[in-house]
């Protein structure tokens, strides 16, 4: 799934995902909860800067920034970036593929919040948890990041939906399994949540002092 494909994908994109929701399918059964409790976390803290990874067309991002939220946001594909802007012609949307590391732009700021839903599968499993370290170098002191994606709890449950959904699974993308990337990520204190049969919430709160490595 290139940059090609979701800006194809764009304009039914949003309809998709509420009918897949609704249906309770692979891939964003939970979806409506996922979003709703990102939202609730963030929105905990009155203007947050949140930085939003992978937006696409804009629906959890644009909540954040009818609340008063200060919002950046990184997406790699084109056409959903001009969707998000008509939605926040305000807020700072950067066309960029995070997989890859953030932006220079953003090098040396920092944020109360980063988030990222459905699209941190996109990042290999070799790279996950590099890529969770470097992003809390960006967060301000007491801040959380919240990974809300396609996510199991245990390899139990990644087999259960493999084979559930067998149809529409996708072996290219990489799914956070939380206790096999435990070990690795254990020093963090991070806490997973299963919110559907392919949904879960990661999160991992910053120290009381910047976190650097």
């Amino acid at each position: 799934m290139d940059q090609a494909w979701f800006d194809q994908w764009a304009n039914e994109y949003d309809a998709d995902v509420v009918e897949s929701d609704k249906a309770g399918s692979f891939p964003f059964a939970g979806y409506l909860r996922l979003m709703n409790e990102v939202f609730e976390i963030v929105n905990a803290t009155p203007r947050s800067k949140v930085l939003d990874l992978g937006f696409g067309t804009g629906v959890l991002t644009q909540k954040f920034y009818e609340a008063g939220h200060v919002v950046t946001g990184v997406d790699f594909s084109e056409k959903m970036c001009a969707i998000a802007g008509e939605r926040m012609p305000g807020a700072r949307l950067i066309c960029a593929d995070f997989a890859e590391g953030l932006p220079a732009s953003l090098h040396g700021e920092t944020f109360d919040a980063i988030v990222s839903t459905y699209a941190f599968h996109h990042i290999p499993k070799h790279k996950k948890t590099e890529r969770m370290r470097d992003l809390l170098r960006y967060l301000t002191p007491g801040g959380v990041l919240v990974i809300g994606d396609i996510s199991f709890a245990s390899q139990t449950d990644h087999e259960f939906c493999e084979q559930k959904f067998s149809d529409d699974w996708d072996e290219e993308e990489s799914y956070i399994v939380f206790d096999e990337l435990l070990p690795e990520i254990v020093d963090l204190e991070p806490s997973f949540k299963t919110l559907s049969v392919c949904a879960g919430l990661l999160t991992i709160q910053a120290e009381k002092t910047i976190y650097r490595q």
